[in-house]
């Protein structure tokens, strides 16, 4: 779910529930703020704050949110789906869970929760501006949507009816999880506990653990993978650096991957950016929507189905298939023709300013979520995936290409951050939550073995050892929070390890509440 930009999106847009006509800052009445059966109710908070810092500005926007109170006789706890930087919400995200809260929707029927999902603002339907130009994105930060999450408590509160015996747990996966463990500990008065699936705790800007992962869970027997197929991909990729390095090389790479070249621009791949472009589309795991009849990654490491049944769908048919059948030809020709699975039959242009910085140059509405999500990172996280020589990267090390200065350039570009302001803000971030080491209590971190999100998780190996008060779970063999997402999000079965650890994270919130 990081590191979105690229990625093409199917936009569901779902007619406004309110009373009044949807105007920016608006704070009309909401008369659908009353208890309803219905489990897809869409239902808009009118007078969301717009800055919970500031005494100053006192403007207010429409939140939407999504209720399921089925189950809940008013007297049960209060689970609340974080959102976060992903597709927007439907109203399923409180009927099944979705990707992220299936385990919370499965057990708030058993024990009669107030099923809730609140969409993050920039996100979605949740604008609270008119435009998303680098003036109106500084109210676009976590401590603002974690501030939302505050209001919104004091809120459904008073439409329910709620009392401190109505207990909150948030849930979420990736960096929803990391929202829901920071609004149990920025407001441990409000919310009682927390399940933080995949969810990073320290803000890193040159992560190179990221890849050091990919490889090995690319390597990793237990979804399929091999350590043979990693050295196809080292020698694959190792292949492409030395192409890239003469006219020659980067005519071959042209022909074999099929990359666009015309008289006005006869050797793109000269340039060391549109280097960088043609390696991210080789290993990006955001997600590649080409022209072929596949959409996805080349390597599916952070999304790896084990049962899924596609070509190349998971790590266990990339490697079989294509990295380890030398009857393709050499490990270059192995790559290719991956590539083609997802690229198609027209030619790809790995021109950088066009692919990457001009879709965040847009600053309309519609560039959600790609501009909203590239100016977090830039501004409170970095994750800049690189592969520095020397480290566990299997893919292009030399010529460097994949380094944090060709990750953060856009930054600059698109909203006036340098490399030294995006670290300074990268630690601020850390200091106020506490990076590798957070403070608080009933908080579950759970981390898994194949996700490479899990490198800057409380859990990093399977024999990590809890926070005080704050337990983790280690689930082998799984990828990025597998375990959250709702039937019909996988192929079944799912792996003993996957169900043990729904099972313990519906235990451990049960045990809390019993406190």
């Amino acid at each position: 779910m990081f590191r979105k930009h690229h990625k093409a999106l199917t936009l569901i847009r779902w007619a406004c529930t309110c009373c009044c006509t949807y105007a920016l800052f608006a704070s009309c009445s909401d008369d659908k703020g009353t208890s309803s059966s219905a489990v897809d109710v869409i239902r808009w908070y009118t007078e969301q704050r717009l800055d919970h810092f500031s005494q100053e500005e006192t403007r207010t926007w429409k939140q939407r949110y999504f209720v399921n109170d089925a189950y809940f006789d008013g007297s049960g706890p209060v689970f609340l789906c974080v959102g976060g930087e992903g597709d927007e919400l439907t109203p399923d995200v409180v009927k099944t869970g979705t990707v992220h809260c299936a385990v919370m929707v499965d057990l708030a029927k058993q024990i009669g929760a107030l099923i809730l999902a609140l969409e993050h603002r920039y996100y979605g339907e949740s604008q609270p501006v008119s435009d998303l130009s680098t003036a109106n994105l500084k109210w676009l930060t976590s401590r603002q949507a974690l501030g939302d999450i505050a209001q919104f408590h004091d809120y459904i509160g008073k439409i329910y009816h709620l009392t401190d015996n109505n207990r909150w747990v948030t849930f979420g996966g990736s960096y929803p999880g990391m929202l829901a463990a920071w609004a149990r500990i920025k407001y441990p008065d409000l919310i009682f506990a927390a399940v933080s699936s995949s969810g990073p705790v320290e803000a890193w800007y040159n992560m190179q653990g990221f890849n050091d992962v990919m490889a090995q869970s690319m390597g990793a027997p237990i979804v399929g993978g091999s350590e043979e197929c990693v050295e196809q991909i080292r020698r694959a990729f190792s292949d492409v650096g030395s192409l890239l390095g003469s006219v020659e090389g980067r005519q071959f790479l042209y022909d074999r991957f099929n990359l666009c070249t015309d008289e006005a621009e006869s050797d793109p791949l000269e340039d060391a950016y549109n280097q960088f472009q043609f390696l991210y589309y080789l290993t990006t795991q955001d997600g590649i929507d080409l022209s072929g009849p596949l959409t996805g990654s080349l390597f599916p490491v952070q999304s790896n189905d084990p049962n899924c049944e596609e070509d190349a769908c998971s790590i266990a048919k990339v490697c079989s298939d294509y990295m380890l059948n030398s009857d393709l030809g050499e490990p270059i020709d192995r790559l290719a023709i991956l590539w083609h699975l997802y690229a198609g039959e027209k030619c790809t242009s790995v021109d950088y300013q066009k692919a990457t910085i001009a879709p965040l140059l847009d600053t309309s509405l519609s560039s959600w979520p790609e501009r909203s999500w590239q100016y977090q990172a830039c501004n409170e996280f970095g994750f800049f995936q690189t592969c520095d020589p020397g480290t566990e990267c299997p893919f292009t090390q030399e010529p460097h290409m994949n380094t944090t200065e060709a990750q953060s350039y856009y930054c600059q570009r698109a909203f006036g951050l340098d490399a030294n302001e995006i670290q300074e803000r990268i630690a601020e971030t850390n200091e106020y939550y506490g990076g590798w080491d957070p403070v608080g209590t009933r908080i579950m971190y759970v981390s898994a073995s194949i996700d490479p999100w899990h490198s800057l998780g409380v859990c990093r190996t399977p024999d990590c050892q809890p926070l005080p008060g704050q337990p983790v779970l280690w689930v082998e063999g799984a990828s990025h929070h597998f375990w959250t997402h709702a039937p019909g999000y996988y192929a079944p079965p799912l792996s003993n390890e996957v169900v043990q650890a729904q099972k313990g994270i519906k235990a451990q919130v049960v045990t809390w509440l019993e406190e």
